[in-house]
């Protein structure tokens, strides 16, 4: 199994529980198209990164499944691991793409 944010990178995502937290703080991503592009604009950026970088967020990724599964769906609010050291970067990156791809639709360009 590949650690890396891949072609898989919207699967990745949608287990890492972060659409459904996105979903229950910002209204506009309530809307299922809308989180599909957020979701998507995230894992094509995610798929531009460098293979470090990409294993890196991958690894967090995972992590933050866990995390989500393990302290349950919280309320409206960013729940606690969010602040969590490494989480909270990747948390904080992954929320601003999913709202700019959700609420502007772009996706970004392709690396040659």
């Amino acid at each position: 199994m590949t650690v890396a944010i891949g072609g898989q990178g919207t699967r990745v995502l949608e287990r890492s529980g972060l659409p459904g937290l996105w979903a229950r703080q910002f209204p506009p991503l309530r809307d299922e198209g809308r989180r599909r592009l957020a979701v998507g604009h995230v894992a094509a950026t995610l798929r531009t990164l460098e293979l470090p970088y990409r294993i890196a967020f991958g690894v967090a990724l995972r992590a933050t499944a866990l995390l989500s599964r393990w302290a349950g769906p919280g309320g409206t609010g960013a729940p606690w691991w969010t602040r969590l050291p490494v989480i909270a970067e990747v948390y904080r990156v992954t929320t601003t793409l999913a709202l700019y791809g959700a609420l502007d639709g772009n996706r970004p360009l392709r690396r040659k």
